[in-house]
């Protein structure tokens, strides 16, 4: 086997870590994540998300506020999400290096200004400065909240746990959003990201630093660790597959004769399937390795663009829609664990946040494309191949890393 990637460590360092106490690793300090840290972490790593979680609400309020069309709307909320992963991008050169809580707390704040702003802006430049705003503070949070579980032992398992609080505040917000929305008007929905962010704000004392570079400044190289660039390829391309998969699917139930309180009872249960994923991926570990889980998870997609687009049976319709969300919330937490183990310094899953989200803008505009083609097939084919080849990416790192005691 070809061991381009070998992790190694020596059996102290994994003792000293697994306690908590601070060791040199080369010019790299290693400590555990509290089980209070992980905690926090997991809850503040869902503020990226936001932008995702009410895609469907701000392109209706936006519509209703300053008389748009659907796409308009979209596009400022594609501006957004691309604010967002560039912002990321950015943030990731430098915060592998720095106070990760700081980095944090101050991408908040942008954020909850950017927030702040949306609720009554006067004319609709200043709002849509006002979501890029949000935005871009919401990237530094990404980058810093990724890189956090590379200075765990089991990476993986942290980005699971982050997966599965994701999935209970997505639910919760599903819940408050639309009678808040139906009260307050645009003014609801943006002041229920503002309070999310303050609310978060609060627990921001027990996020965990990360490694911080110490002494005097040193040349560092710019280049990401062979092997990282699939993974991140992987990661883009799957999210790419996820959101045009999701963007298109009410229009195949629609086809297939579904009504749309059926469809919407499908999509809730999607949802909360997320946490399903989740938890599966964190109870599993490493117990199967890498591959075996990142195979299973991108060939269930591959089942989901197949069984949404390319047949007219509505029993394996309602299954690949009910899988949409936790199989993505299964395959992403190995995906970054395979980016932090290949990549200590945490360069590489700060990036990860960037390539979730460009990969959201992008879905949506390329479905868009080939959807002119007739027939929705052509979709589900294409999404799948997608899905094959960010496998086959993820897969031929995958083979070439041990994880030394856990792979």
């Amino acid at each position: 086997m070809n061991t381009d990637f070998v992790k190694t460590q020596p059996v102290q360092t994994l003792l000293d870590r697994a306690s908590g106490v601070d060791v040199e690793g080369g010019d790299r300090r290693l400590k555990a994540i509290t089980r209070d840290g992980t905690v926090v972490l997991s809850l503040v790593s869902t503020l990226p998300w936001l932008s995702f979680m009410v895609l469907p609400y701000e392109i209706s309020v936006m519509g209703t506020a300053f008389g748009l069309s659907q796409g308009h709307a979209s596009w400022i909320a594609t501006a957004e999400m691309l604010a967002l992963a560039l912002s990321a991008v950015a943030s990731a050169r430098t915060v592998a290096r720095k106070d990760k809580r700081l980095a944090t707390g101050v991408g908040m704040a942008i954020a909850s200004v950017g927030a702040a702003a949306s609720l009554g802006p006067s004319t609709l430049a200043l709002f849509v400065l006002a979501r890029i705003l949000f935005g871009g503070g919401l990237g530094v949070v990404a980058a810093a909240t990724n890189a956090l579980p590379a200075d765990h032992e089991q990476p993986e398992r942290i980005y699971a746990f982050m997966m599965v609080a994701l999935a209970l505040v997505f639910s919760a917000l599903i819940y408050v959003t639309t009678p808040v929305i139906a009260r307050f008007g645009s003014s609801g929905l943006f002041g229920t990201e503002l309070a999310m962010i303050l609310a978060f704000a609060l627990l921001l004392k027990w996020l965990p630093r990360g490694h911080i570079a110490d002494g005097a400044a040193r040349v560092v190289s710019t280049a990401l660790p062979r092997g990282s660039r699939p993974v991140l390829a992987a990661v883009t391309l799957m999210f790419v597959a996820q959101a045009g998969t999701w963007a298109f699917a009410d229009q195949a139930g629609i086809a297939l004769g579904m009504s749309e309180p059926y469809l919407t009872t499908l999509f809730t249960i999607s949802a909360m399937a997320m946490l399903v994923g989740a938890a599966a991926a964190a109870l599993l570990g490493l117990r199967l390795g890498l591959r075996i889980p990142l195979a299973t998870g991108f060939l269930v997609q591959v089942y989901i663009a197949v069984a949404i687009y390319c047949q007219s049976n509505t029993v394996l319709f309602a299954a690949g829609v009910v899988l949409m969300s936790a199989s993505s919330s299964f395959a992403l937490p190995y995906l970054q664990g395979l980016l932090a183990e290949i990549d200590e310094s945490g360069r590489a899953v700060a990036l990860s946040g960037a390539g979730i989200n460009f990969g959201g803008a992008a879905g949506p505009l390329i479905g868009g494309v080939v959807s002119f083609v007739p027939g929705l097939a052509p979709l589900g084919i294409g999404l799948s191949l997608l899905l094959l080849i960010g496998l086959a990416l993820a897969d031929r790192v995958a083979v070439r890393t041990i994880i030394v005691g856990q792979d």
